[in-house]
């Protein structure tokens, strides 16, 4: 037996402990006060349901909503990605199933034959899970968000507007007739109904100021009952009960009845049923992830969200069996579970099976729940999921100060567009609409300029630290180079845009231009393909084209040089970073507009300080104060740590500064240091250790001056130190105004 396996045996007790019996007492506190608030909604959410079927199967819906919670619950808990996630059933897909019903009996083909429909309509909640298991398996839980808000918004607020306009009869205490107008039974309306369904919903929405024991649904069902038969009781003519809930054992009765659907005179429904079942997986999807986005944000922990998935889809199919209507994680029964203890998987067991316990205990006076009470809840649960950030963008679009109001009201049209939809067609049109509208909106966003911003080189500036003079002349002629900052993925539309923006800077005399991939996600064979062609035609202009952030082992890099993009020609045009990519192009620019004094091969010391001022006596004691030293490509001139006891002012070459991070085993640049750069003069401040790497590019020759020969220079040659130390303020001066340039243009 090897020493692994015992660690393997006792690593599963451990994990058993952890994801169901390590928080028992918290666990069973938030069951059952999760399943307790749920008990209405699953009532008024089975009642939405089964609704097209009539009065007659009224109960059979609450028991299906209500089954929902159980089974769902339980299976979707032990197979899930999201400690303490509940799961139940939800309006919006409850609206799906309820209007599939509806399209089914409008067909005209199962006239007494309501049990086949309802079969059909389990059928759906089965499909739906195999979808949901799929989406888990192929790890599309991001995809599904990727549905657009707007879209979601929509079509929750038609879900409102549907369940107010269905809860109104009973609201009223108006008997609902097939095929009649509400607006023409007004004369019906019973005021107390009205009084006991304003009762029950006062009574939830203020219950943590009566009671901060009874959840704020048992207290409006309870409350509104109470009212219900007192009113009664003294002789008043009150509105209808809900129908008797046909409890007996759970039974898999459906699993068996889905065989009979193969027959080929069911086939001509397929292609509803199959749409109905897709709405129910993603609607249930989006819902089961904002629930597991809840849990994250109230825990601190991380969720699997494509097991997620799968769980909810195991329990959808699970539903389906039993004859249960679709569920999904709902993010306000998670909340309470959370807030009364409930943090591992065995809250979402235990709330299973507390709520099948409430059905066996209290199944029996269901009956007794007044419409009118059920109306006042439905009321509250519609101002629960009303979303409210449709409500902020209201206000926004009438707020006079908005800038970009056409944004707020495109958004607005599309809540608006699906909302109807909802309501005058039906949920599966408006769920169609939304995903055809969402794929168009990511269609346009990804046809959008890829361009975040384009700066110049006049304004912003590479690390390489460069004599004054250099500098003056960037400032003058920086220009010439443009960065054009990228973001997003490097699909064909966007690429087409970024020529544009290319053509347009080159128009302007640009003849450097550098692309910074740093933000740039992904790329396809057509985007790449228009970006190789366009730096070839560049060339062939006279403009270079560098590209930063783009190196080997990056995955933009792999997937060009895959498609034989990168050649030897053109990969001395990438750099690792941006900044080295502009330091290049400065390089260049600075070549071309240099004079022969500027690129002679020996500069003296006074004049790389300006201080060509001094007499020749006084230059004759600074060079006697000063050494010189060479270095070969790859020398070091100072190593992080080292004591610092001299300052370096390079005559001719380059280095570059870098640091070694701890605990990573690797260095980073900092900057690079060219012709005149000064650098170690903090040496002559506090002399204390080096704290970064100096190596030299390429061969180097540079001046220096000793702590010791300052010291020598303030004690017998003031004016001359004075003179030096002046020299560093400028140039330390002009290295923060440079970083204060540039962050104000990265800023704009």
């Amino acid at each position: 037996m090897t020493t692994g396996e015992p660690t393997a045996k006792t690593d599963r007790p451990d994990t058993l402990r952890a994801t169901y019996f390590s928080n028992i007492k918290g666990d069973l506190s938030g069951a059952i006060a999760s399943a307790v608030m749920a008990l209405p909604g699953n009532i008024i959410f089975g009642l939405i349901a089964f609704a097209p079927l009539g009065p007659d199967y009224a109960g059979h819906g609450i028991l299906a909503g209500l089954y929902a919670s159980v089974f769902a619950g339980f299976v979707s808990a032990i197979f899930g990605g999201a400690n303490g996630s509940i799961s139940g059933p939800r309006a919006p897909t409850a609206l799906v199933f309820g209007s599939l019903i509806g399209q089914l009996l409008a067909t005209g083909s199962f006239t007494n034959d309501a049990a086949t429909v309802v079969t059909l309509g389990f059928f759906v909640v089965f499909l739906s899970g195999l979808f949901q298991v799929l989406f888990g398996v192929l790890r599309l839980g991001g995809v599904v968000k990727f549905i657009s808000y707007p879209v979601i918004a929509g079509i929750v607020n038609g879900t409102v507007i549907v369940l107010l306009a269905g809860a109104a009869w009973g609201f009223l205490g108006i008997h609902k007739q097939p095929g009649v107008n509400l607006l023409t039974q007004l004369d019906q309306i019973r005021p107390l109904s009205v009084v006991v369904a304003l009762a029950s919903t006062l009574l939830w929405r203020n219950a943590k100021r009566i009671s901060r024991w009874i959840p704020g649904p048992v207290l409006g069902l309870l409350g509104g009952t109470a009212l219900y038969y007192l009113l009664q009781g003294l002789g008043a003519e009150m509105g209808e009960t809900v129908e008797a809930v046909p409890v007996g054992v759970p039974a898999p009765d459906y699993f068996l009845a889905f065989f009979a659907l193969a027959d080929p005179s069911y086939w001509r429904f397929y292609p509803l049923v199959i749409t109905a079942a897709l709405t129910v997986a993603i609607l249930s999807s989006v819902e089961s992830l904002l629930a597991v986005l809840t849990v994250q944000n109230l825990s601190g922990q991380r969720a699997n969200s494509n097991r997620e998935l799968i769980g909810q889809g195991l329990g959808n199919i699970t539903n389906s069996f039993f004859g249960a209507i679709p569920a999904g994680g709902a993010a306000s029964r998670v909340t309470v579970n959370y807030q009364a203890g409930g943090r591992t998987k065995l809250s979402g067991v235990l709330f299973g099976l507390i709520t099948l316990l409430l059905i066996v205990l209290f199944s029996r006076y269901i009956a007794l729940i007044p419409r009118s009470v059920v109306a006042g809840m439905t009321l509250v649960v519609a101002l629960i999921i009303v979303d409210k950030w449709s409500i902020q963008l209201i206000r926004h679009v009438f707020n006079s100060e908005l800038v970009n109001r056409r944004e707020y009201l495109w958004n607005l049209g599309i809540v608006v567009v699906v909302a109807v939809t909802v309501v005058v067609i039906d949920i599966l049109t408006a769920v169609a609409l939304g995903v055809v509208t969402s794929i168009l909106i990511f269609i346009i966003q990804m046809s959008k300029s890829i361009v975040r911003n384009v700066f110049y080189g006049s304004k912003i500036h590479s690390k390489k630290q460069r004599h004054v003079k250099a500098m003056d002349s960037l400032r003058e002629h920086g220009d010439n180079i443009a960065i054009i900052e990228l973001q997003g993925p490097l699909f064909f539309g966007a690429t087409d845009r970024l020529v544009q923006e290319i053509d347009e800077i080159v128009n302007r005399g640009v003849r450097y231009i550098i692309l910074d991939f740093k933000r740039v996600n992904d790329a396809d064979i057509s985007g790449a393909t228009v970006l190789m062609r366009t730096y070839t035609q560049l060339q062939s202009k006279g403009v270079t084209l560098e590209f930063g952030y783009l190196y080997k082992g990056a995955r933009l890099w792999t997937f060009l040089e895959d498609l034989g993009f990168l050649t030897a020609a053109n990969r001395d045009h990438l750099f690792p970073d941006t900044d080295q990519a502009l330091e290049s192009c400065e390089d260049r620019v600075l070549n071309e507009v240099s004079t022969n004094k500027d690129r002679k091969l020996s500069r003296p010391l006074e004049e790389l300080l300006e201080l060509e001022d001094l007499n020749d006596r006084d230059r004759q004691t600074l060079r006697e104060s000063v050494g010189e030293q060479a270095f070969s490509a790859g020398d070091y001139l100072c190593r992080q740590g080292d004591p610092g006891d001299c300052i370096f002012i390079i005559e001719k070459g380059s280095a570059e500064i870098s640091i070694n991070i701890p605990g990573l085993n690797r260095t980073k640049r900092l900057a690079t240091l060219g012709d005149g750069a000064i650098f170690g003069e903090m040496a002559l401040l506090d002399q204390g250790k080096r704290s970064a790497d100096v190596q030299a590019r390429e061969d180097l020759r540079c001046y220096q001056i000793s702590s010791a020969a300052f010291e020598r220079l303030k004690k017998d040659h003031p004016h001359i130190a004075l003179m030096i130390l002046d020299r560093l303020s400028k140039i330390l001066v002009a290295r923060l105004r440079l970083a204060n340039e540039t962050i104000g243009e990265l800023e704009r």
